[in-house]
C-alpha cells in the first residue's frame, strides 16, 4: 500500500498562473515529498512516519494565524507566546546535496533517531554562526563603557558605535539575503530558524521556481486533510481512507469539502456503486445512510476518473473507515493496554506481556468501567479510575480537543483497538 499524508506550507507562493494564495499543499509518502506547486523531492531516509504524522496534524492555531488569516497581530502573538505547532523541514532540490557526501555517509551510520538531529545541526550551522556572531557583537557593544568626557572612554564609545552599526548592517544584509535565496550563501542564511521566524512574523512569503531550502509545515486541514485529492491525482484503483476528524455526529463535513475540491478541479466524481444514478450527498444518499445506520463500519463509494489528454476515463473504488463507536462496542469493558506482542499476533487479545517499568493492568482498579465512559479531561490513567479527581469530559471515542494533546495510555490503547475492529471489513474489501 502507498501511505500518504498531507500538510500545508504558508511561506511559499508558486509561480503557477492563477495561484494567488500563500498556501501550498504537500504530500508525504515513503518515496517522495512535495506537490505540483512546490515540486517533488525524494523523501529523506531519516524523516520518520511519526514525525510526519505529528507535523501534518499540527493544526488549529498555526492554520488560523498563518494560512487562514492575514492579520499580523495573530502572527505576532503566535511567535511571542511560542504557540507554533508546526516545524521547518529541509526541502532541497535533487540537484543539491544537503550535506557533503562524506558527512552524509557518516550520519547514515548513526541510529535512526539521531540522524535527523545531526542533519539539522550541520545544515543550519553556517547561518547559526552568522546570526550568533551578530548577537555576540551586540553583547560586546553593551559591555563597553560609555563616554565620560575622558579621551580613553570617548574612544571606547566610538568603538561601541562602530560595533552597533556593523552588527545592524550585517543583520540587515542577512535578512535581505534570506528574502531572496538565489545564491548559495543566501540559501544558507534561509536555514536560520530565527531569521525564518522573523520573516514569518512579517507575513513574508517567497515566490520563485523552487521553494526556499526549508519550508514551514503545519496541518493539511487548510486544504484537504483527507489526502483524497493526492490519491485521485495518482488515479488509484482502490483507496482506503481513514477518517479521523472530530465529528461525533457523523456529518462528514471534511469529506464533503474534499468532494467539492476534487469535483471543482475535474479530478473525479463519486457515485453509489449500487446505483450510479444516485448522488452520494444529499437526502437519501450514501453519506446520509452512513450517518443514520451506526452498524455500517465501512462506507463504500465508486469513483469516476475523468478522461485526460494521456489517459482514458476509468472507475475506482473508495472505502472509508471512520472513528465511531459501533452499537456492539457500547458498554464494552475496558481491556488491558495494547502491547507489542499482541500487535505482532504472538499472543491472544489482552494477554500481552507488560513492558518492564510499566505498571501492569489492574482489573480491580478499573472495575466495571467501559470504554465509552472514558473521560477526555484526564492526563493519566489514574484519573480515569479516581472518582474524586474525575473521569470527566466528553467521552470516548471523540473526546475533546484538549484530550488529543495529552492522550492517556488507556485512551490511546482503546482507540487503537477500536480502529483495528472497525477497519477489518474495509481491509478485506480493499485487498480482495
Amino acid at each position: 500500500p502507498l501511505l500518504i499524508l498531507t500538510g500545508t506550507s504558508s511561506d511559499y507562493r508558486s509561480p503557477i498562473v492563477g495561484d494567488n494564495d500563500t498556501i501550498s499543499e504537500l504530500s508525504f509518502s515513503p518515496l517522495h515529498c512535495g506537490s505540483t506547486e512546490t515540486g517533488f523531492i525524494s523523501e529523506p531516509p531519516w524523516r520518520t512516519l511519526g514525525k510526519i504524522t505529528a507535523l501534518t496534524a499540527a493544526g488549529c492555531i498555526d492554520a488560523v494565524a498563518l494560512t487562514l488569516s492575514s492579520y499580523l497581530t495573530l502572527r505576532f502573538w503566535l511567535q511571542v507566546i511560542n504557540l507554533t505547532w508546526g516545524n521547518y523541514i529541509l526541502f532541497t532540490p535533487e540537484s543539491e546535496e544537503v550535506l557533503p557526501t562524506g558527512l552524509s555517509k557518516v550520519i547514515r551510520q548513526l541510529p535512526m533517531q539521531w540522524q535527523s538531529a545531526w542533519v539539522q545541526l550541520f545544515d543550519t550551522l553556517p547561518s547559526a554562526l552568522a546570526v550568533g556572531s551578530i548577537w555576540l557583537a551586540i553583547f560586546v557593544g553593551f559591555t563597553l563603557e560609555k563616554c565620560d568626557k575622558t579621551e580613553e572612554s570617548c574612544q571606547t564609545e566610538d568603538w561601541r558605535t562602530v560595533i552597533f552599526i556593523v552588527a545592524f548592517a550585517a543583520f540587515t544584509f542577512i535578512v535581505l539575503l534570506a528574502c531572496c535565496p538565489l545564491s548559495w550563501i543566501a540559501r544558507e542564511m534561509t536555514q536560520s530558524v530565527w531569521i525564518r521566524q522573523l520573516l514569518q512574523l512579517t507575513g513574508y512569503h517567497y515566490r520563485g521556481d523552487h521553494p526556499p531550502p526549508s519550508l514551514y509545515i503545519t496541518d493539511g486541514g487548510c486544504r484537504d486533510c483527507t489526502t483524497l485529492r493526492q490519491l485521485l491525482l495518482r488515479r488509484k484503483d482502490k483507496i482506503l481512507l481513514v477518517l479521523a476528524a472530530s465529528d461525533k455526529d457523523d456529518d462528514l463535513a471534511v469529506l464533503k469539502t474534499a468532494f467539492v475540491i476534487c469535483g471543482s478541479t475535474g479530478l473525479a466524481s463519486f457515485y453509489d456503486p449500487r446505483d450510479p444514478r444516485k448522488y452520494v450527498t444529499g437526502y437519501g444518499g450514501l453519506l446520509a445512510q452512513f450517518k443514520e445506520d451506526k452498524t455500517m463500519s465501512t462506507l463504500h463509494l465508486a469513483i469516476r476518473y475523468e478522461k485526460t489528454a494521456t489517459e482514458p476515463a476509468k472507475s475506482g473504488q473508495l472505502y472509508i473507515v471512520k472513528n465511531r463507536l459501533p452499537p456492539d462496542h457500547k458498554a464494552h469493558p475496558v481491556e488491558p493496554h495494547l502491547t507489542v506482542d499482541e500487535m505482532c499476533g504472538e499472543v491472544t487479545r489482552g494477554c500481552g506481556r507488560c513492558p518492564d517499568g510499566v505498571q501492569p493492568f489492574d482489573s480491580e482498579a478499573w472495575g466495571d468501567m467501559t470504554t465509552d465512559s472514558l473521560g477526555s479531561f484526564c492526563c493519566c490513567d489514574c484519573m480515569h479510575t479516581n472518582g474524586i479527581c474525575g473521569n470527566c469530559g466528553p467521552t470516548f471515542p471523540h473526546g475533546s480537543f484538549a484530550n488529543f494533546m495529552y492522550m492517556t495510555p488507556m485512551w490511546c490503547s482503546s482507540l487503537a483497538r477500536l480502529g483495528f475492529d472497525v477497519s477489518e471489513d474495509a481491509a478485506r474489501l480493499v485487498s480482495r
